[in-house]
């Protein structure tokens, strides 16, 4: 049996985000992206070193299994996050309702802390590496393009991020 909180301390010590953990040079290399919208039910975190880019998803996501018969949330209803690296193939997660997250890509690291009813807190950390995309490391002054969208709980809501991206020291 894991101690209360195991989940949470464990997703916070492999993600180190202090922001200088993934900076090339210590000093931090993390950026908010900001979505247009009146009232954000999500935000997203990009930071990046040499072997990957990270992205970080803080969302409000009401589920209440009560809704459901046996008390279990589909996976067709879980939050899907979809992020797309320079127009290469989109990885697609589905997160939240305290399970594990599903992601369509092996190859991708994904962690993700959530819970049900009333606790409405959906984070979720994804490490894209490098080779994903074609690329033996990152280099200062490259540019990624980003497409990210997530569909919150049986569709409810959905936020979309865009944009090119110069990776800074």
């Amino acid at each position: 049996m894991r101690p209360p909180g195991y989940r949470e301390r464990r997703l916070i010590r492999w993600a180190n985000f202090s922001t200088a953990a993934p900076s090339r040079t210590g000093t931090g290399n993390m950026a908010s992206l900001n979505l247009v919208r009146e009232f954000p039910q999500a935000d997203l975190y990009v930071c990046w070193n040499k072997q990957a880019v990270f992205l970080g998803l803080y969302a409000m996501d009401i589920i209440e299994d009560a809704y459901y018969r046996n008390r279990s949330v589909p996976k067709g209803d879980r939050p899907l996050w979809t992020i797309q690296v320079d127009k290469k193939e989109p990885i697609r997660a589905r997160l939240g309702a305290g399970r594990e997250p599903i992601v369509s890509d092996p190859t991708v690291r994904l962690e993700n802390l959530s819970g049900l009813n009333l606790n409405v807190r959906n984070l979720a950390i994804l490490e894209l590496p490098a080779q994903r995309l074609g690329r033996e490391e990152f280099r200062t002054g490259e540019t990624i393009e980003l497409t990210v969208s997530l569909v919150t709980h049986c569709q409810a809501y959905r936020m979309d991020w865009t944009g090119k991206f110069v990776l800074r020291d």
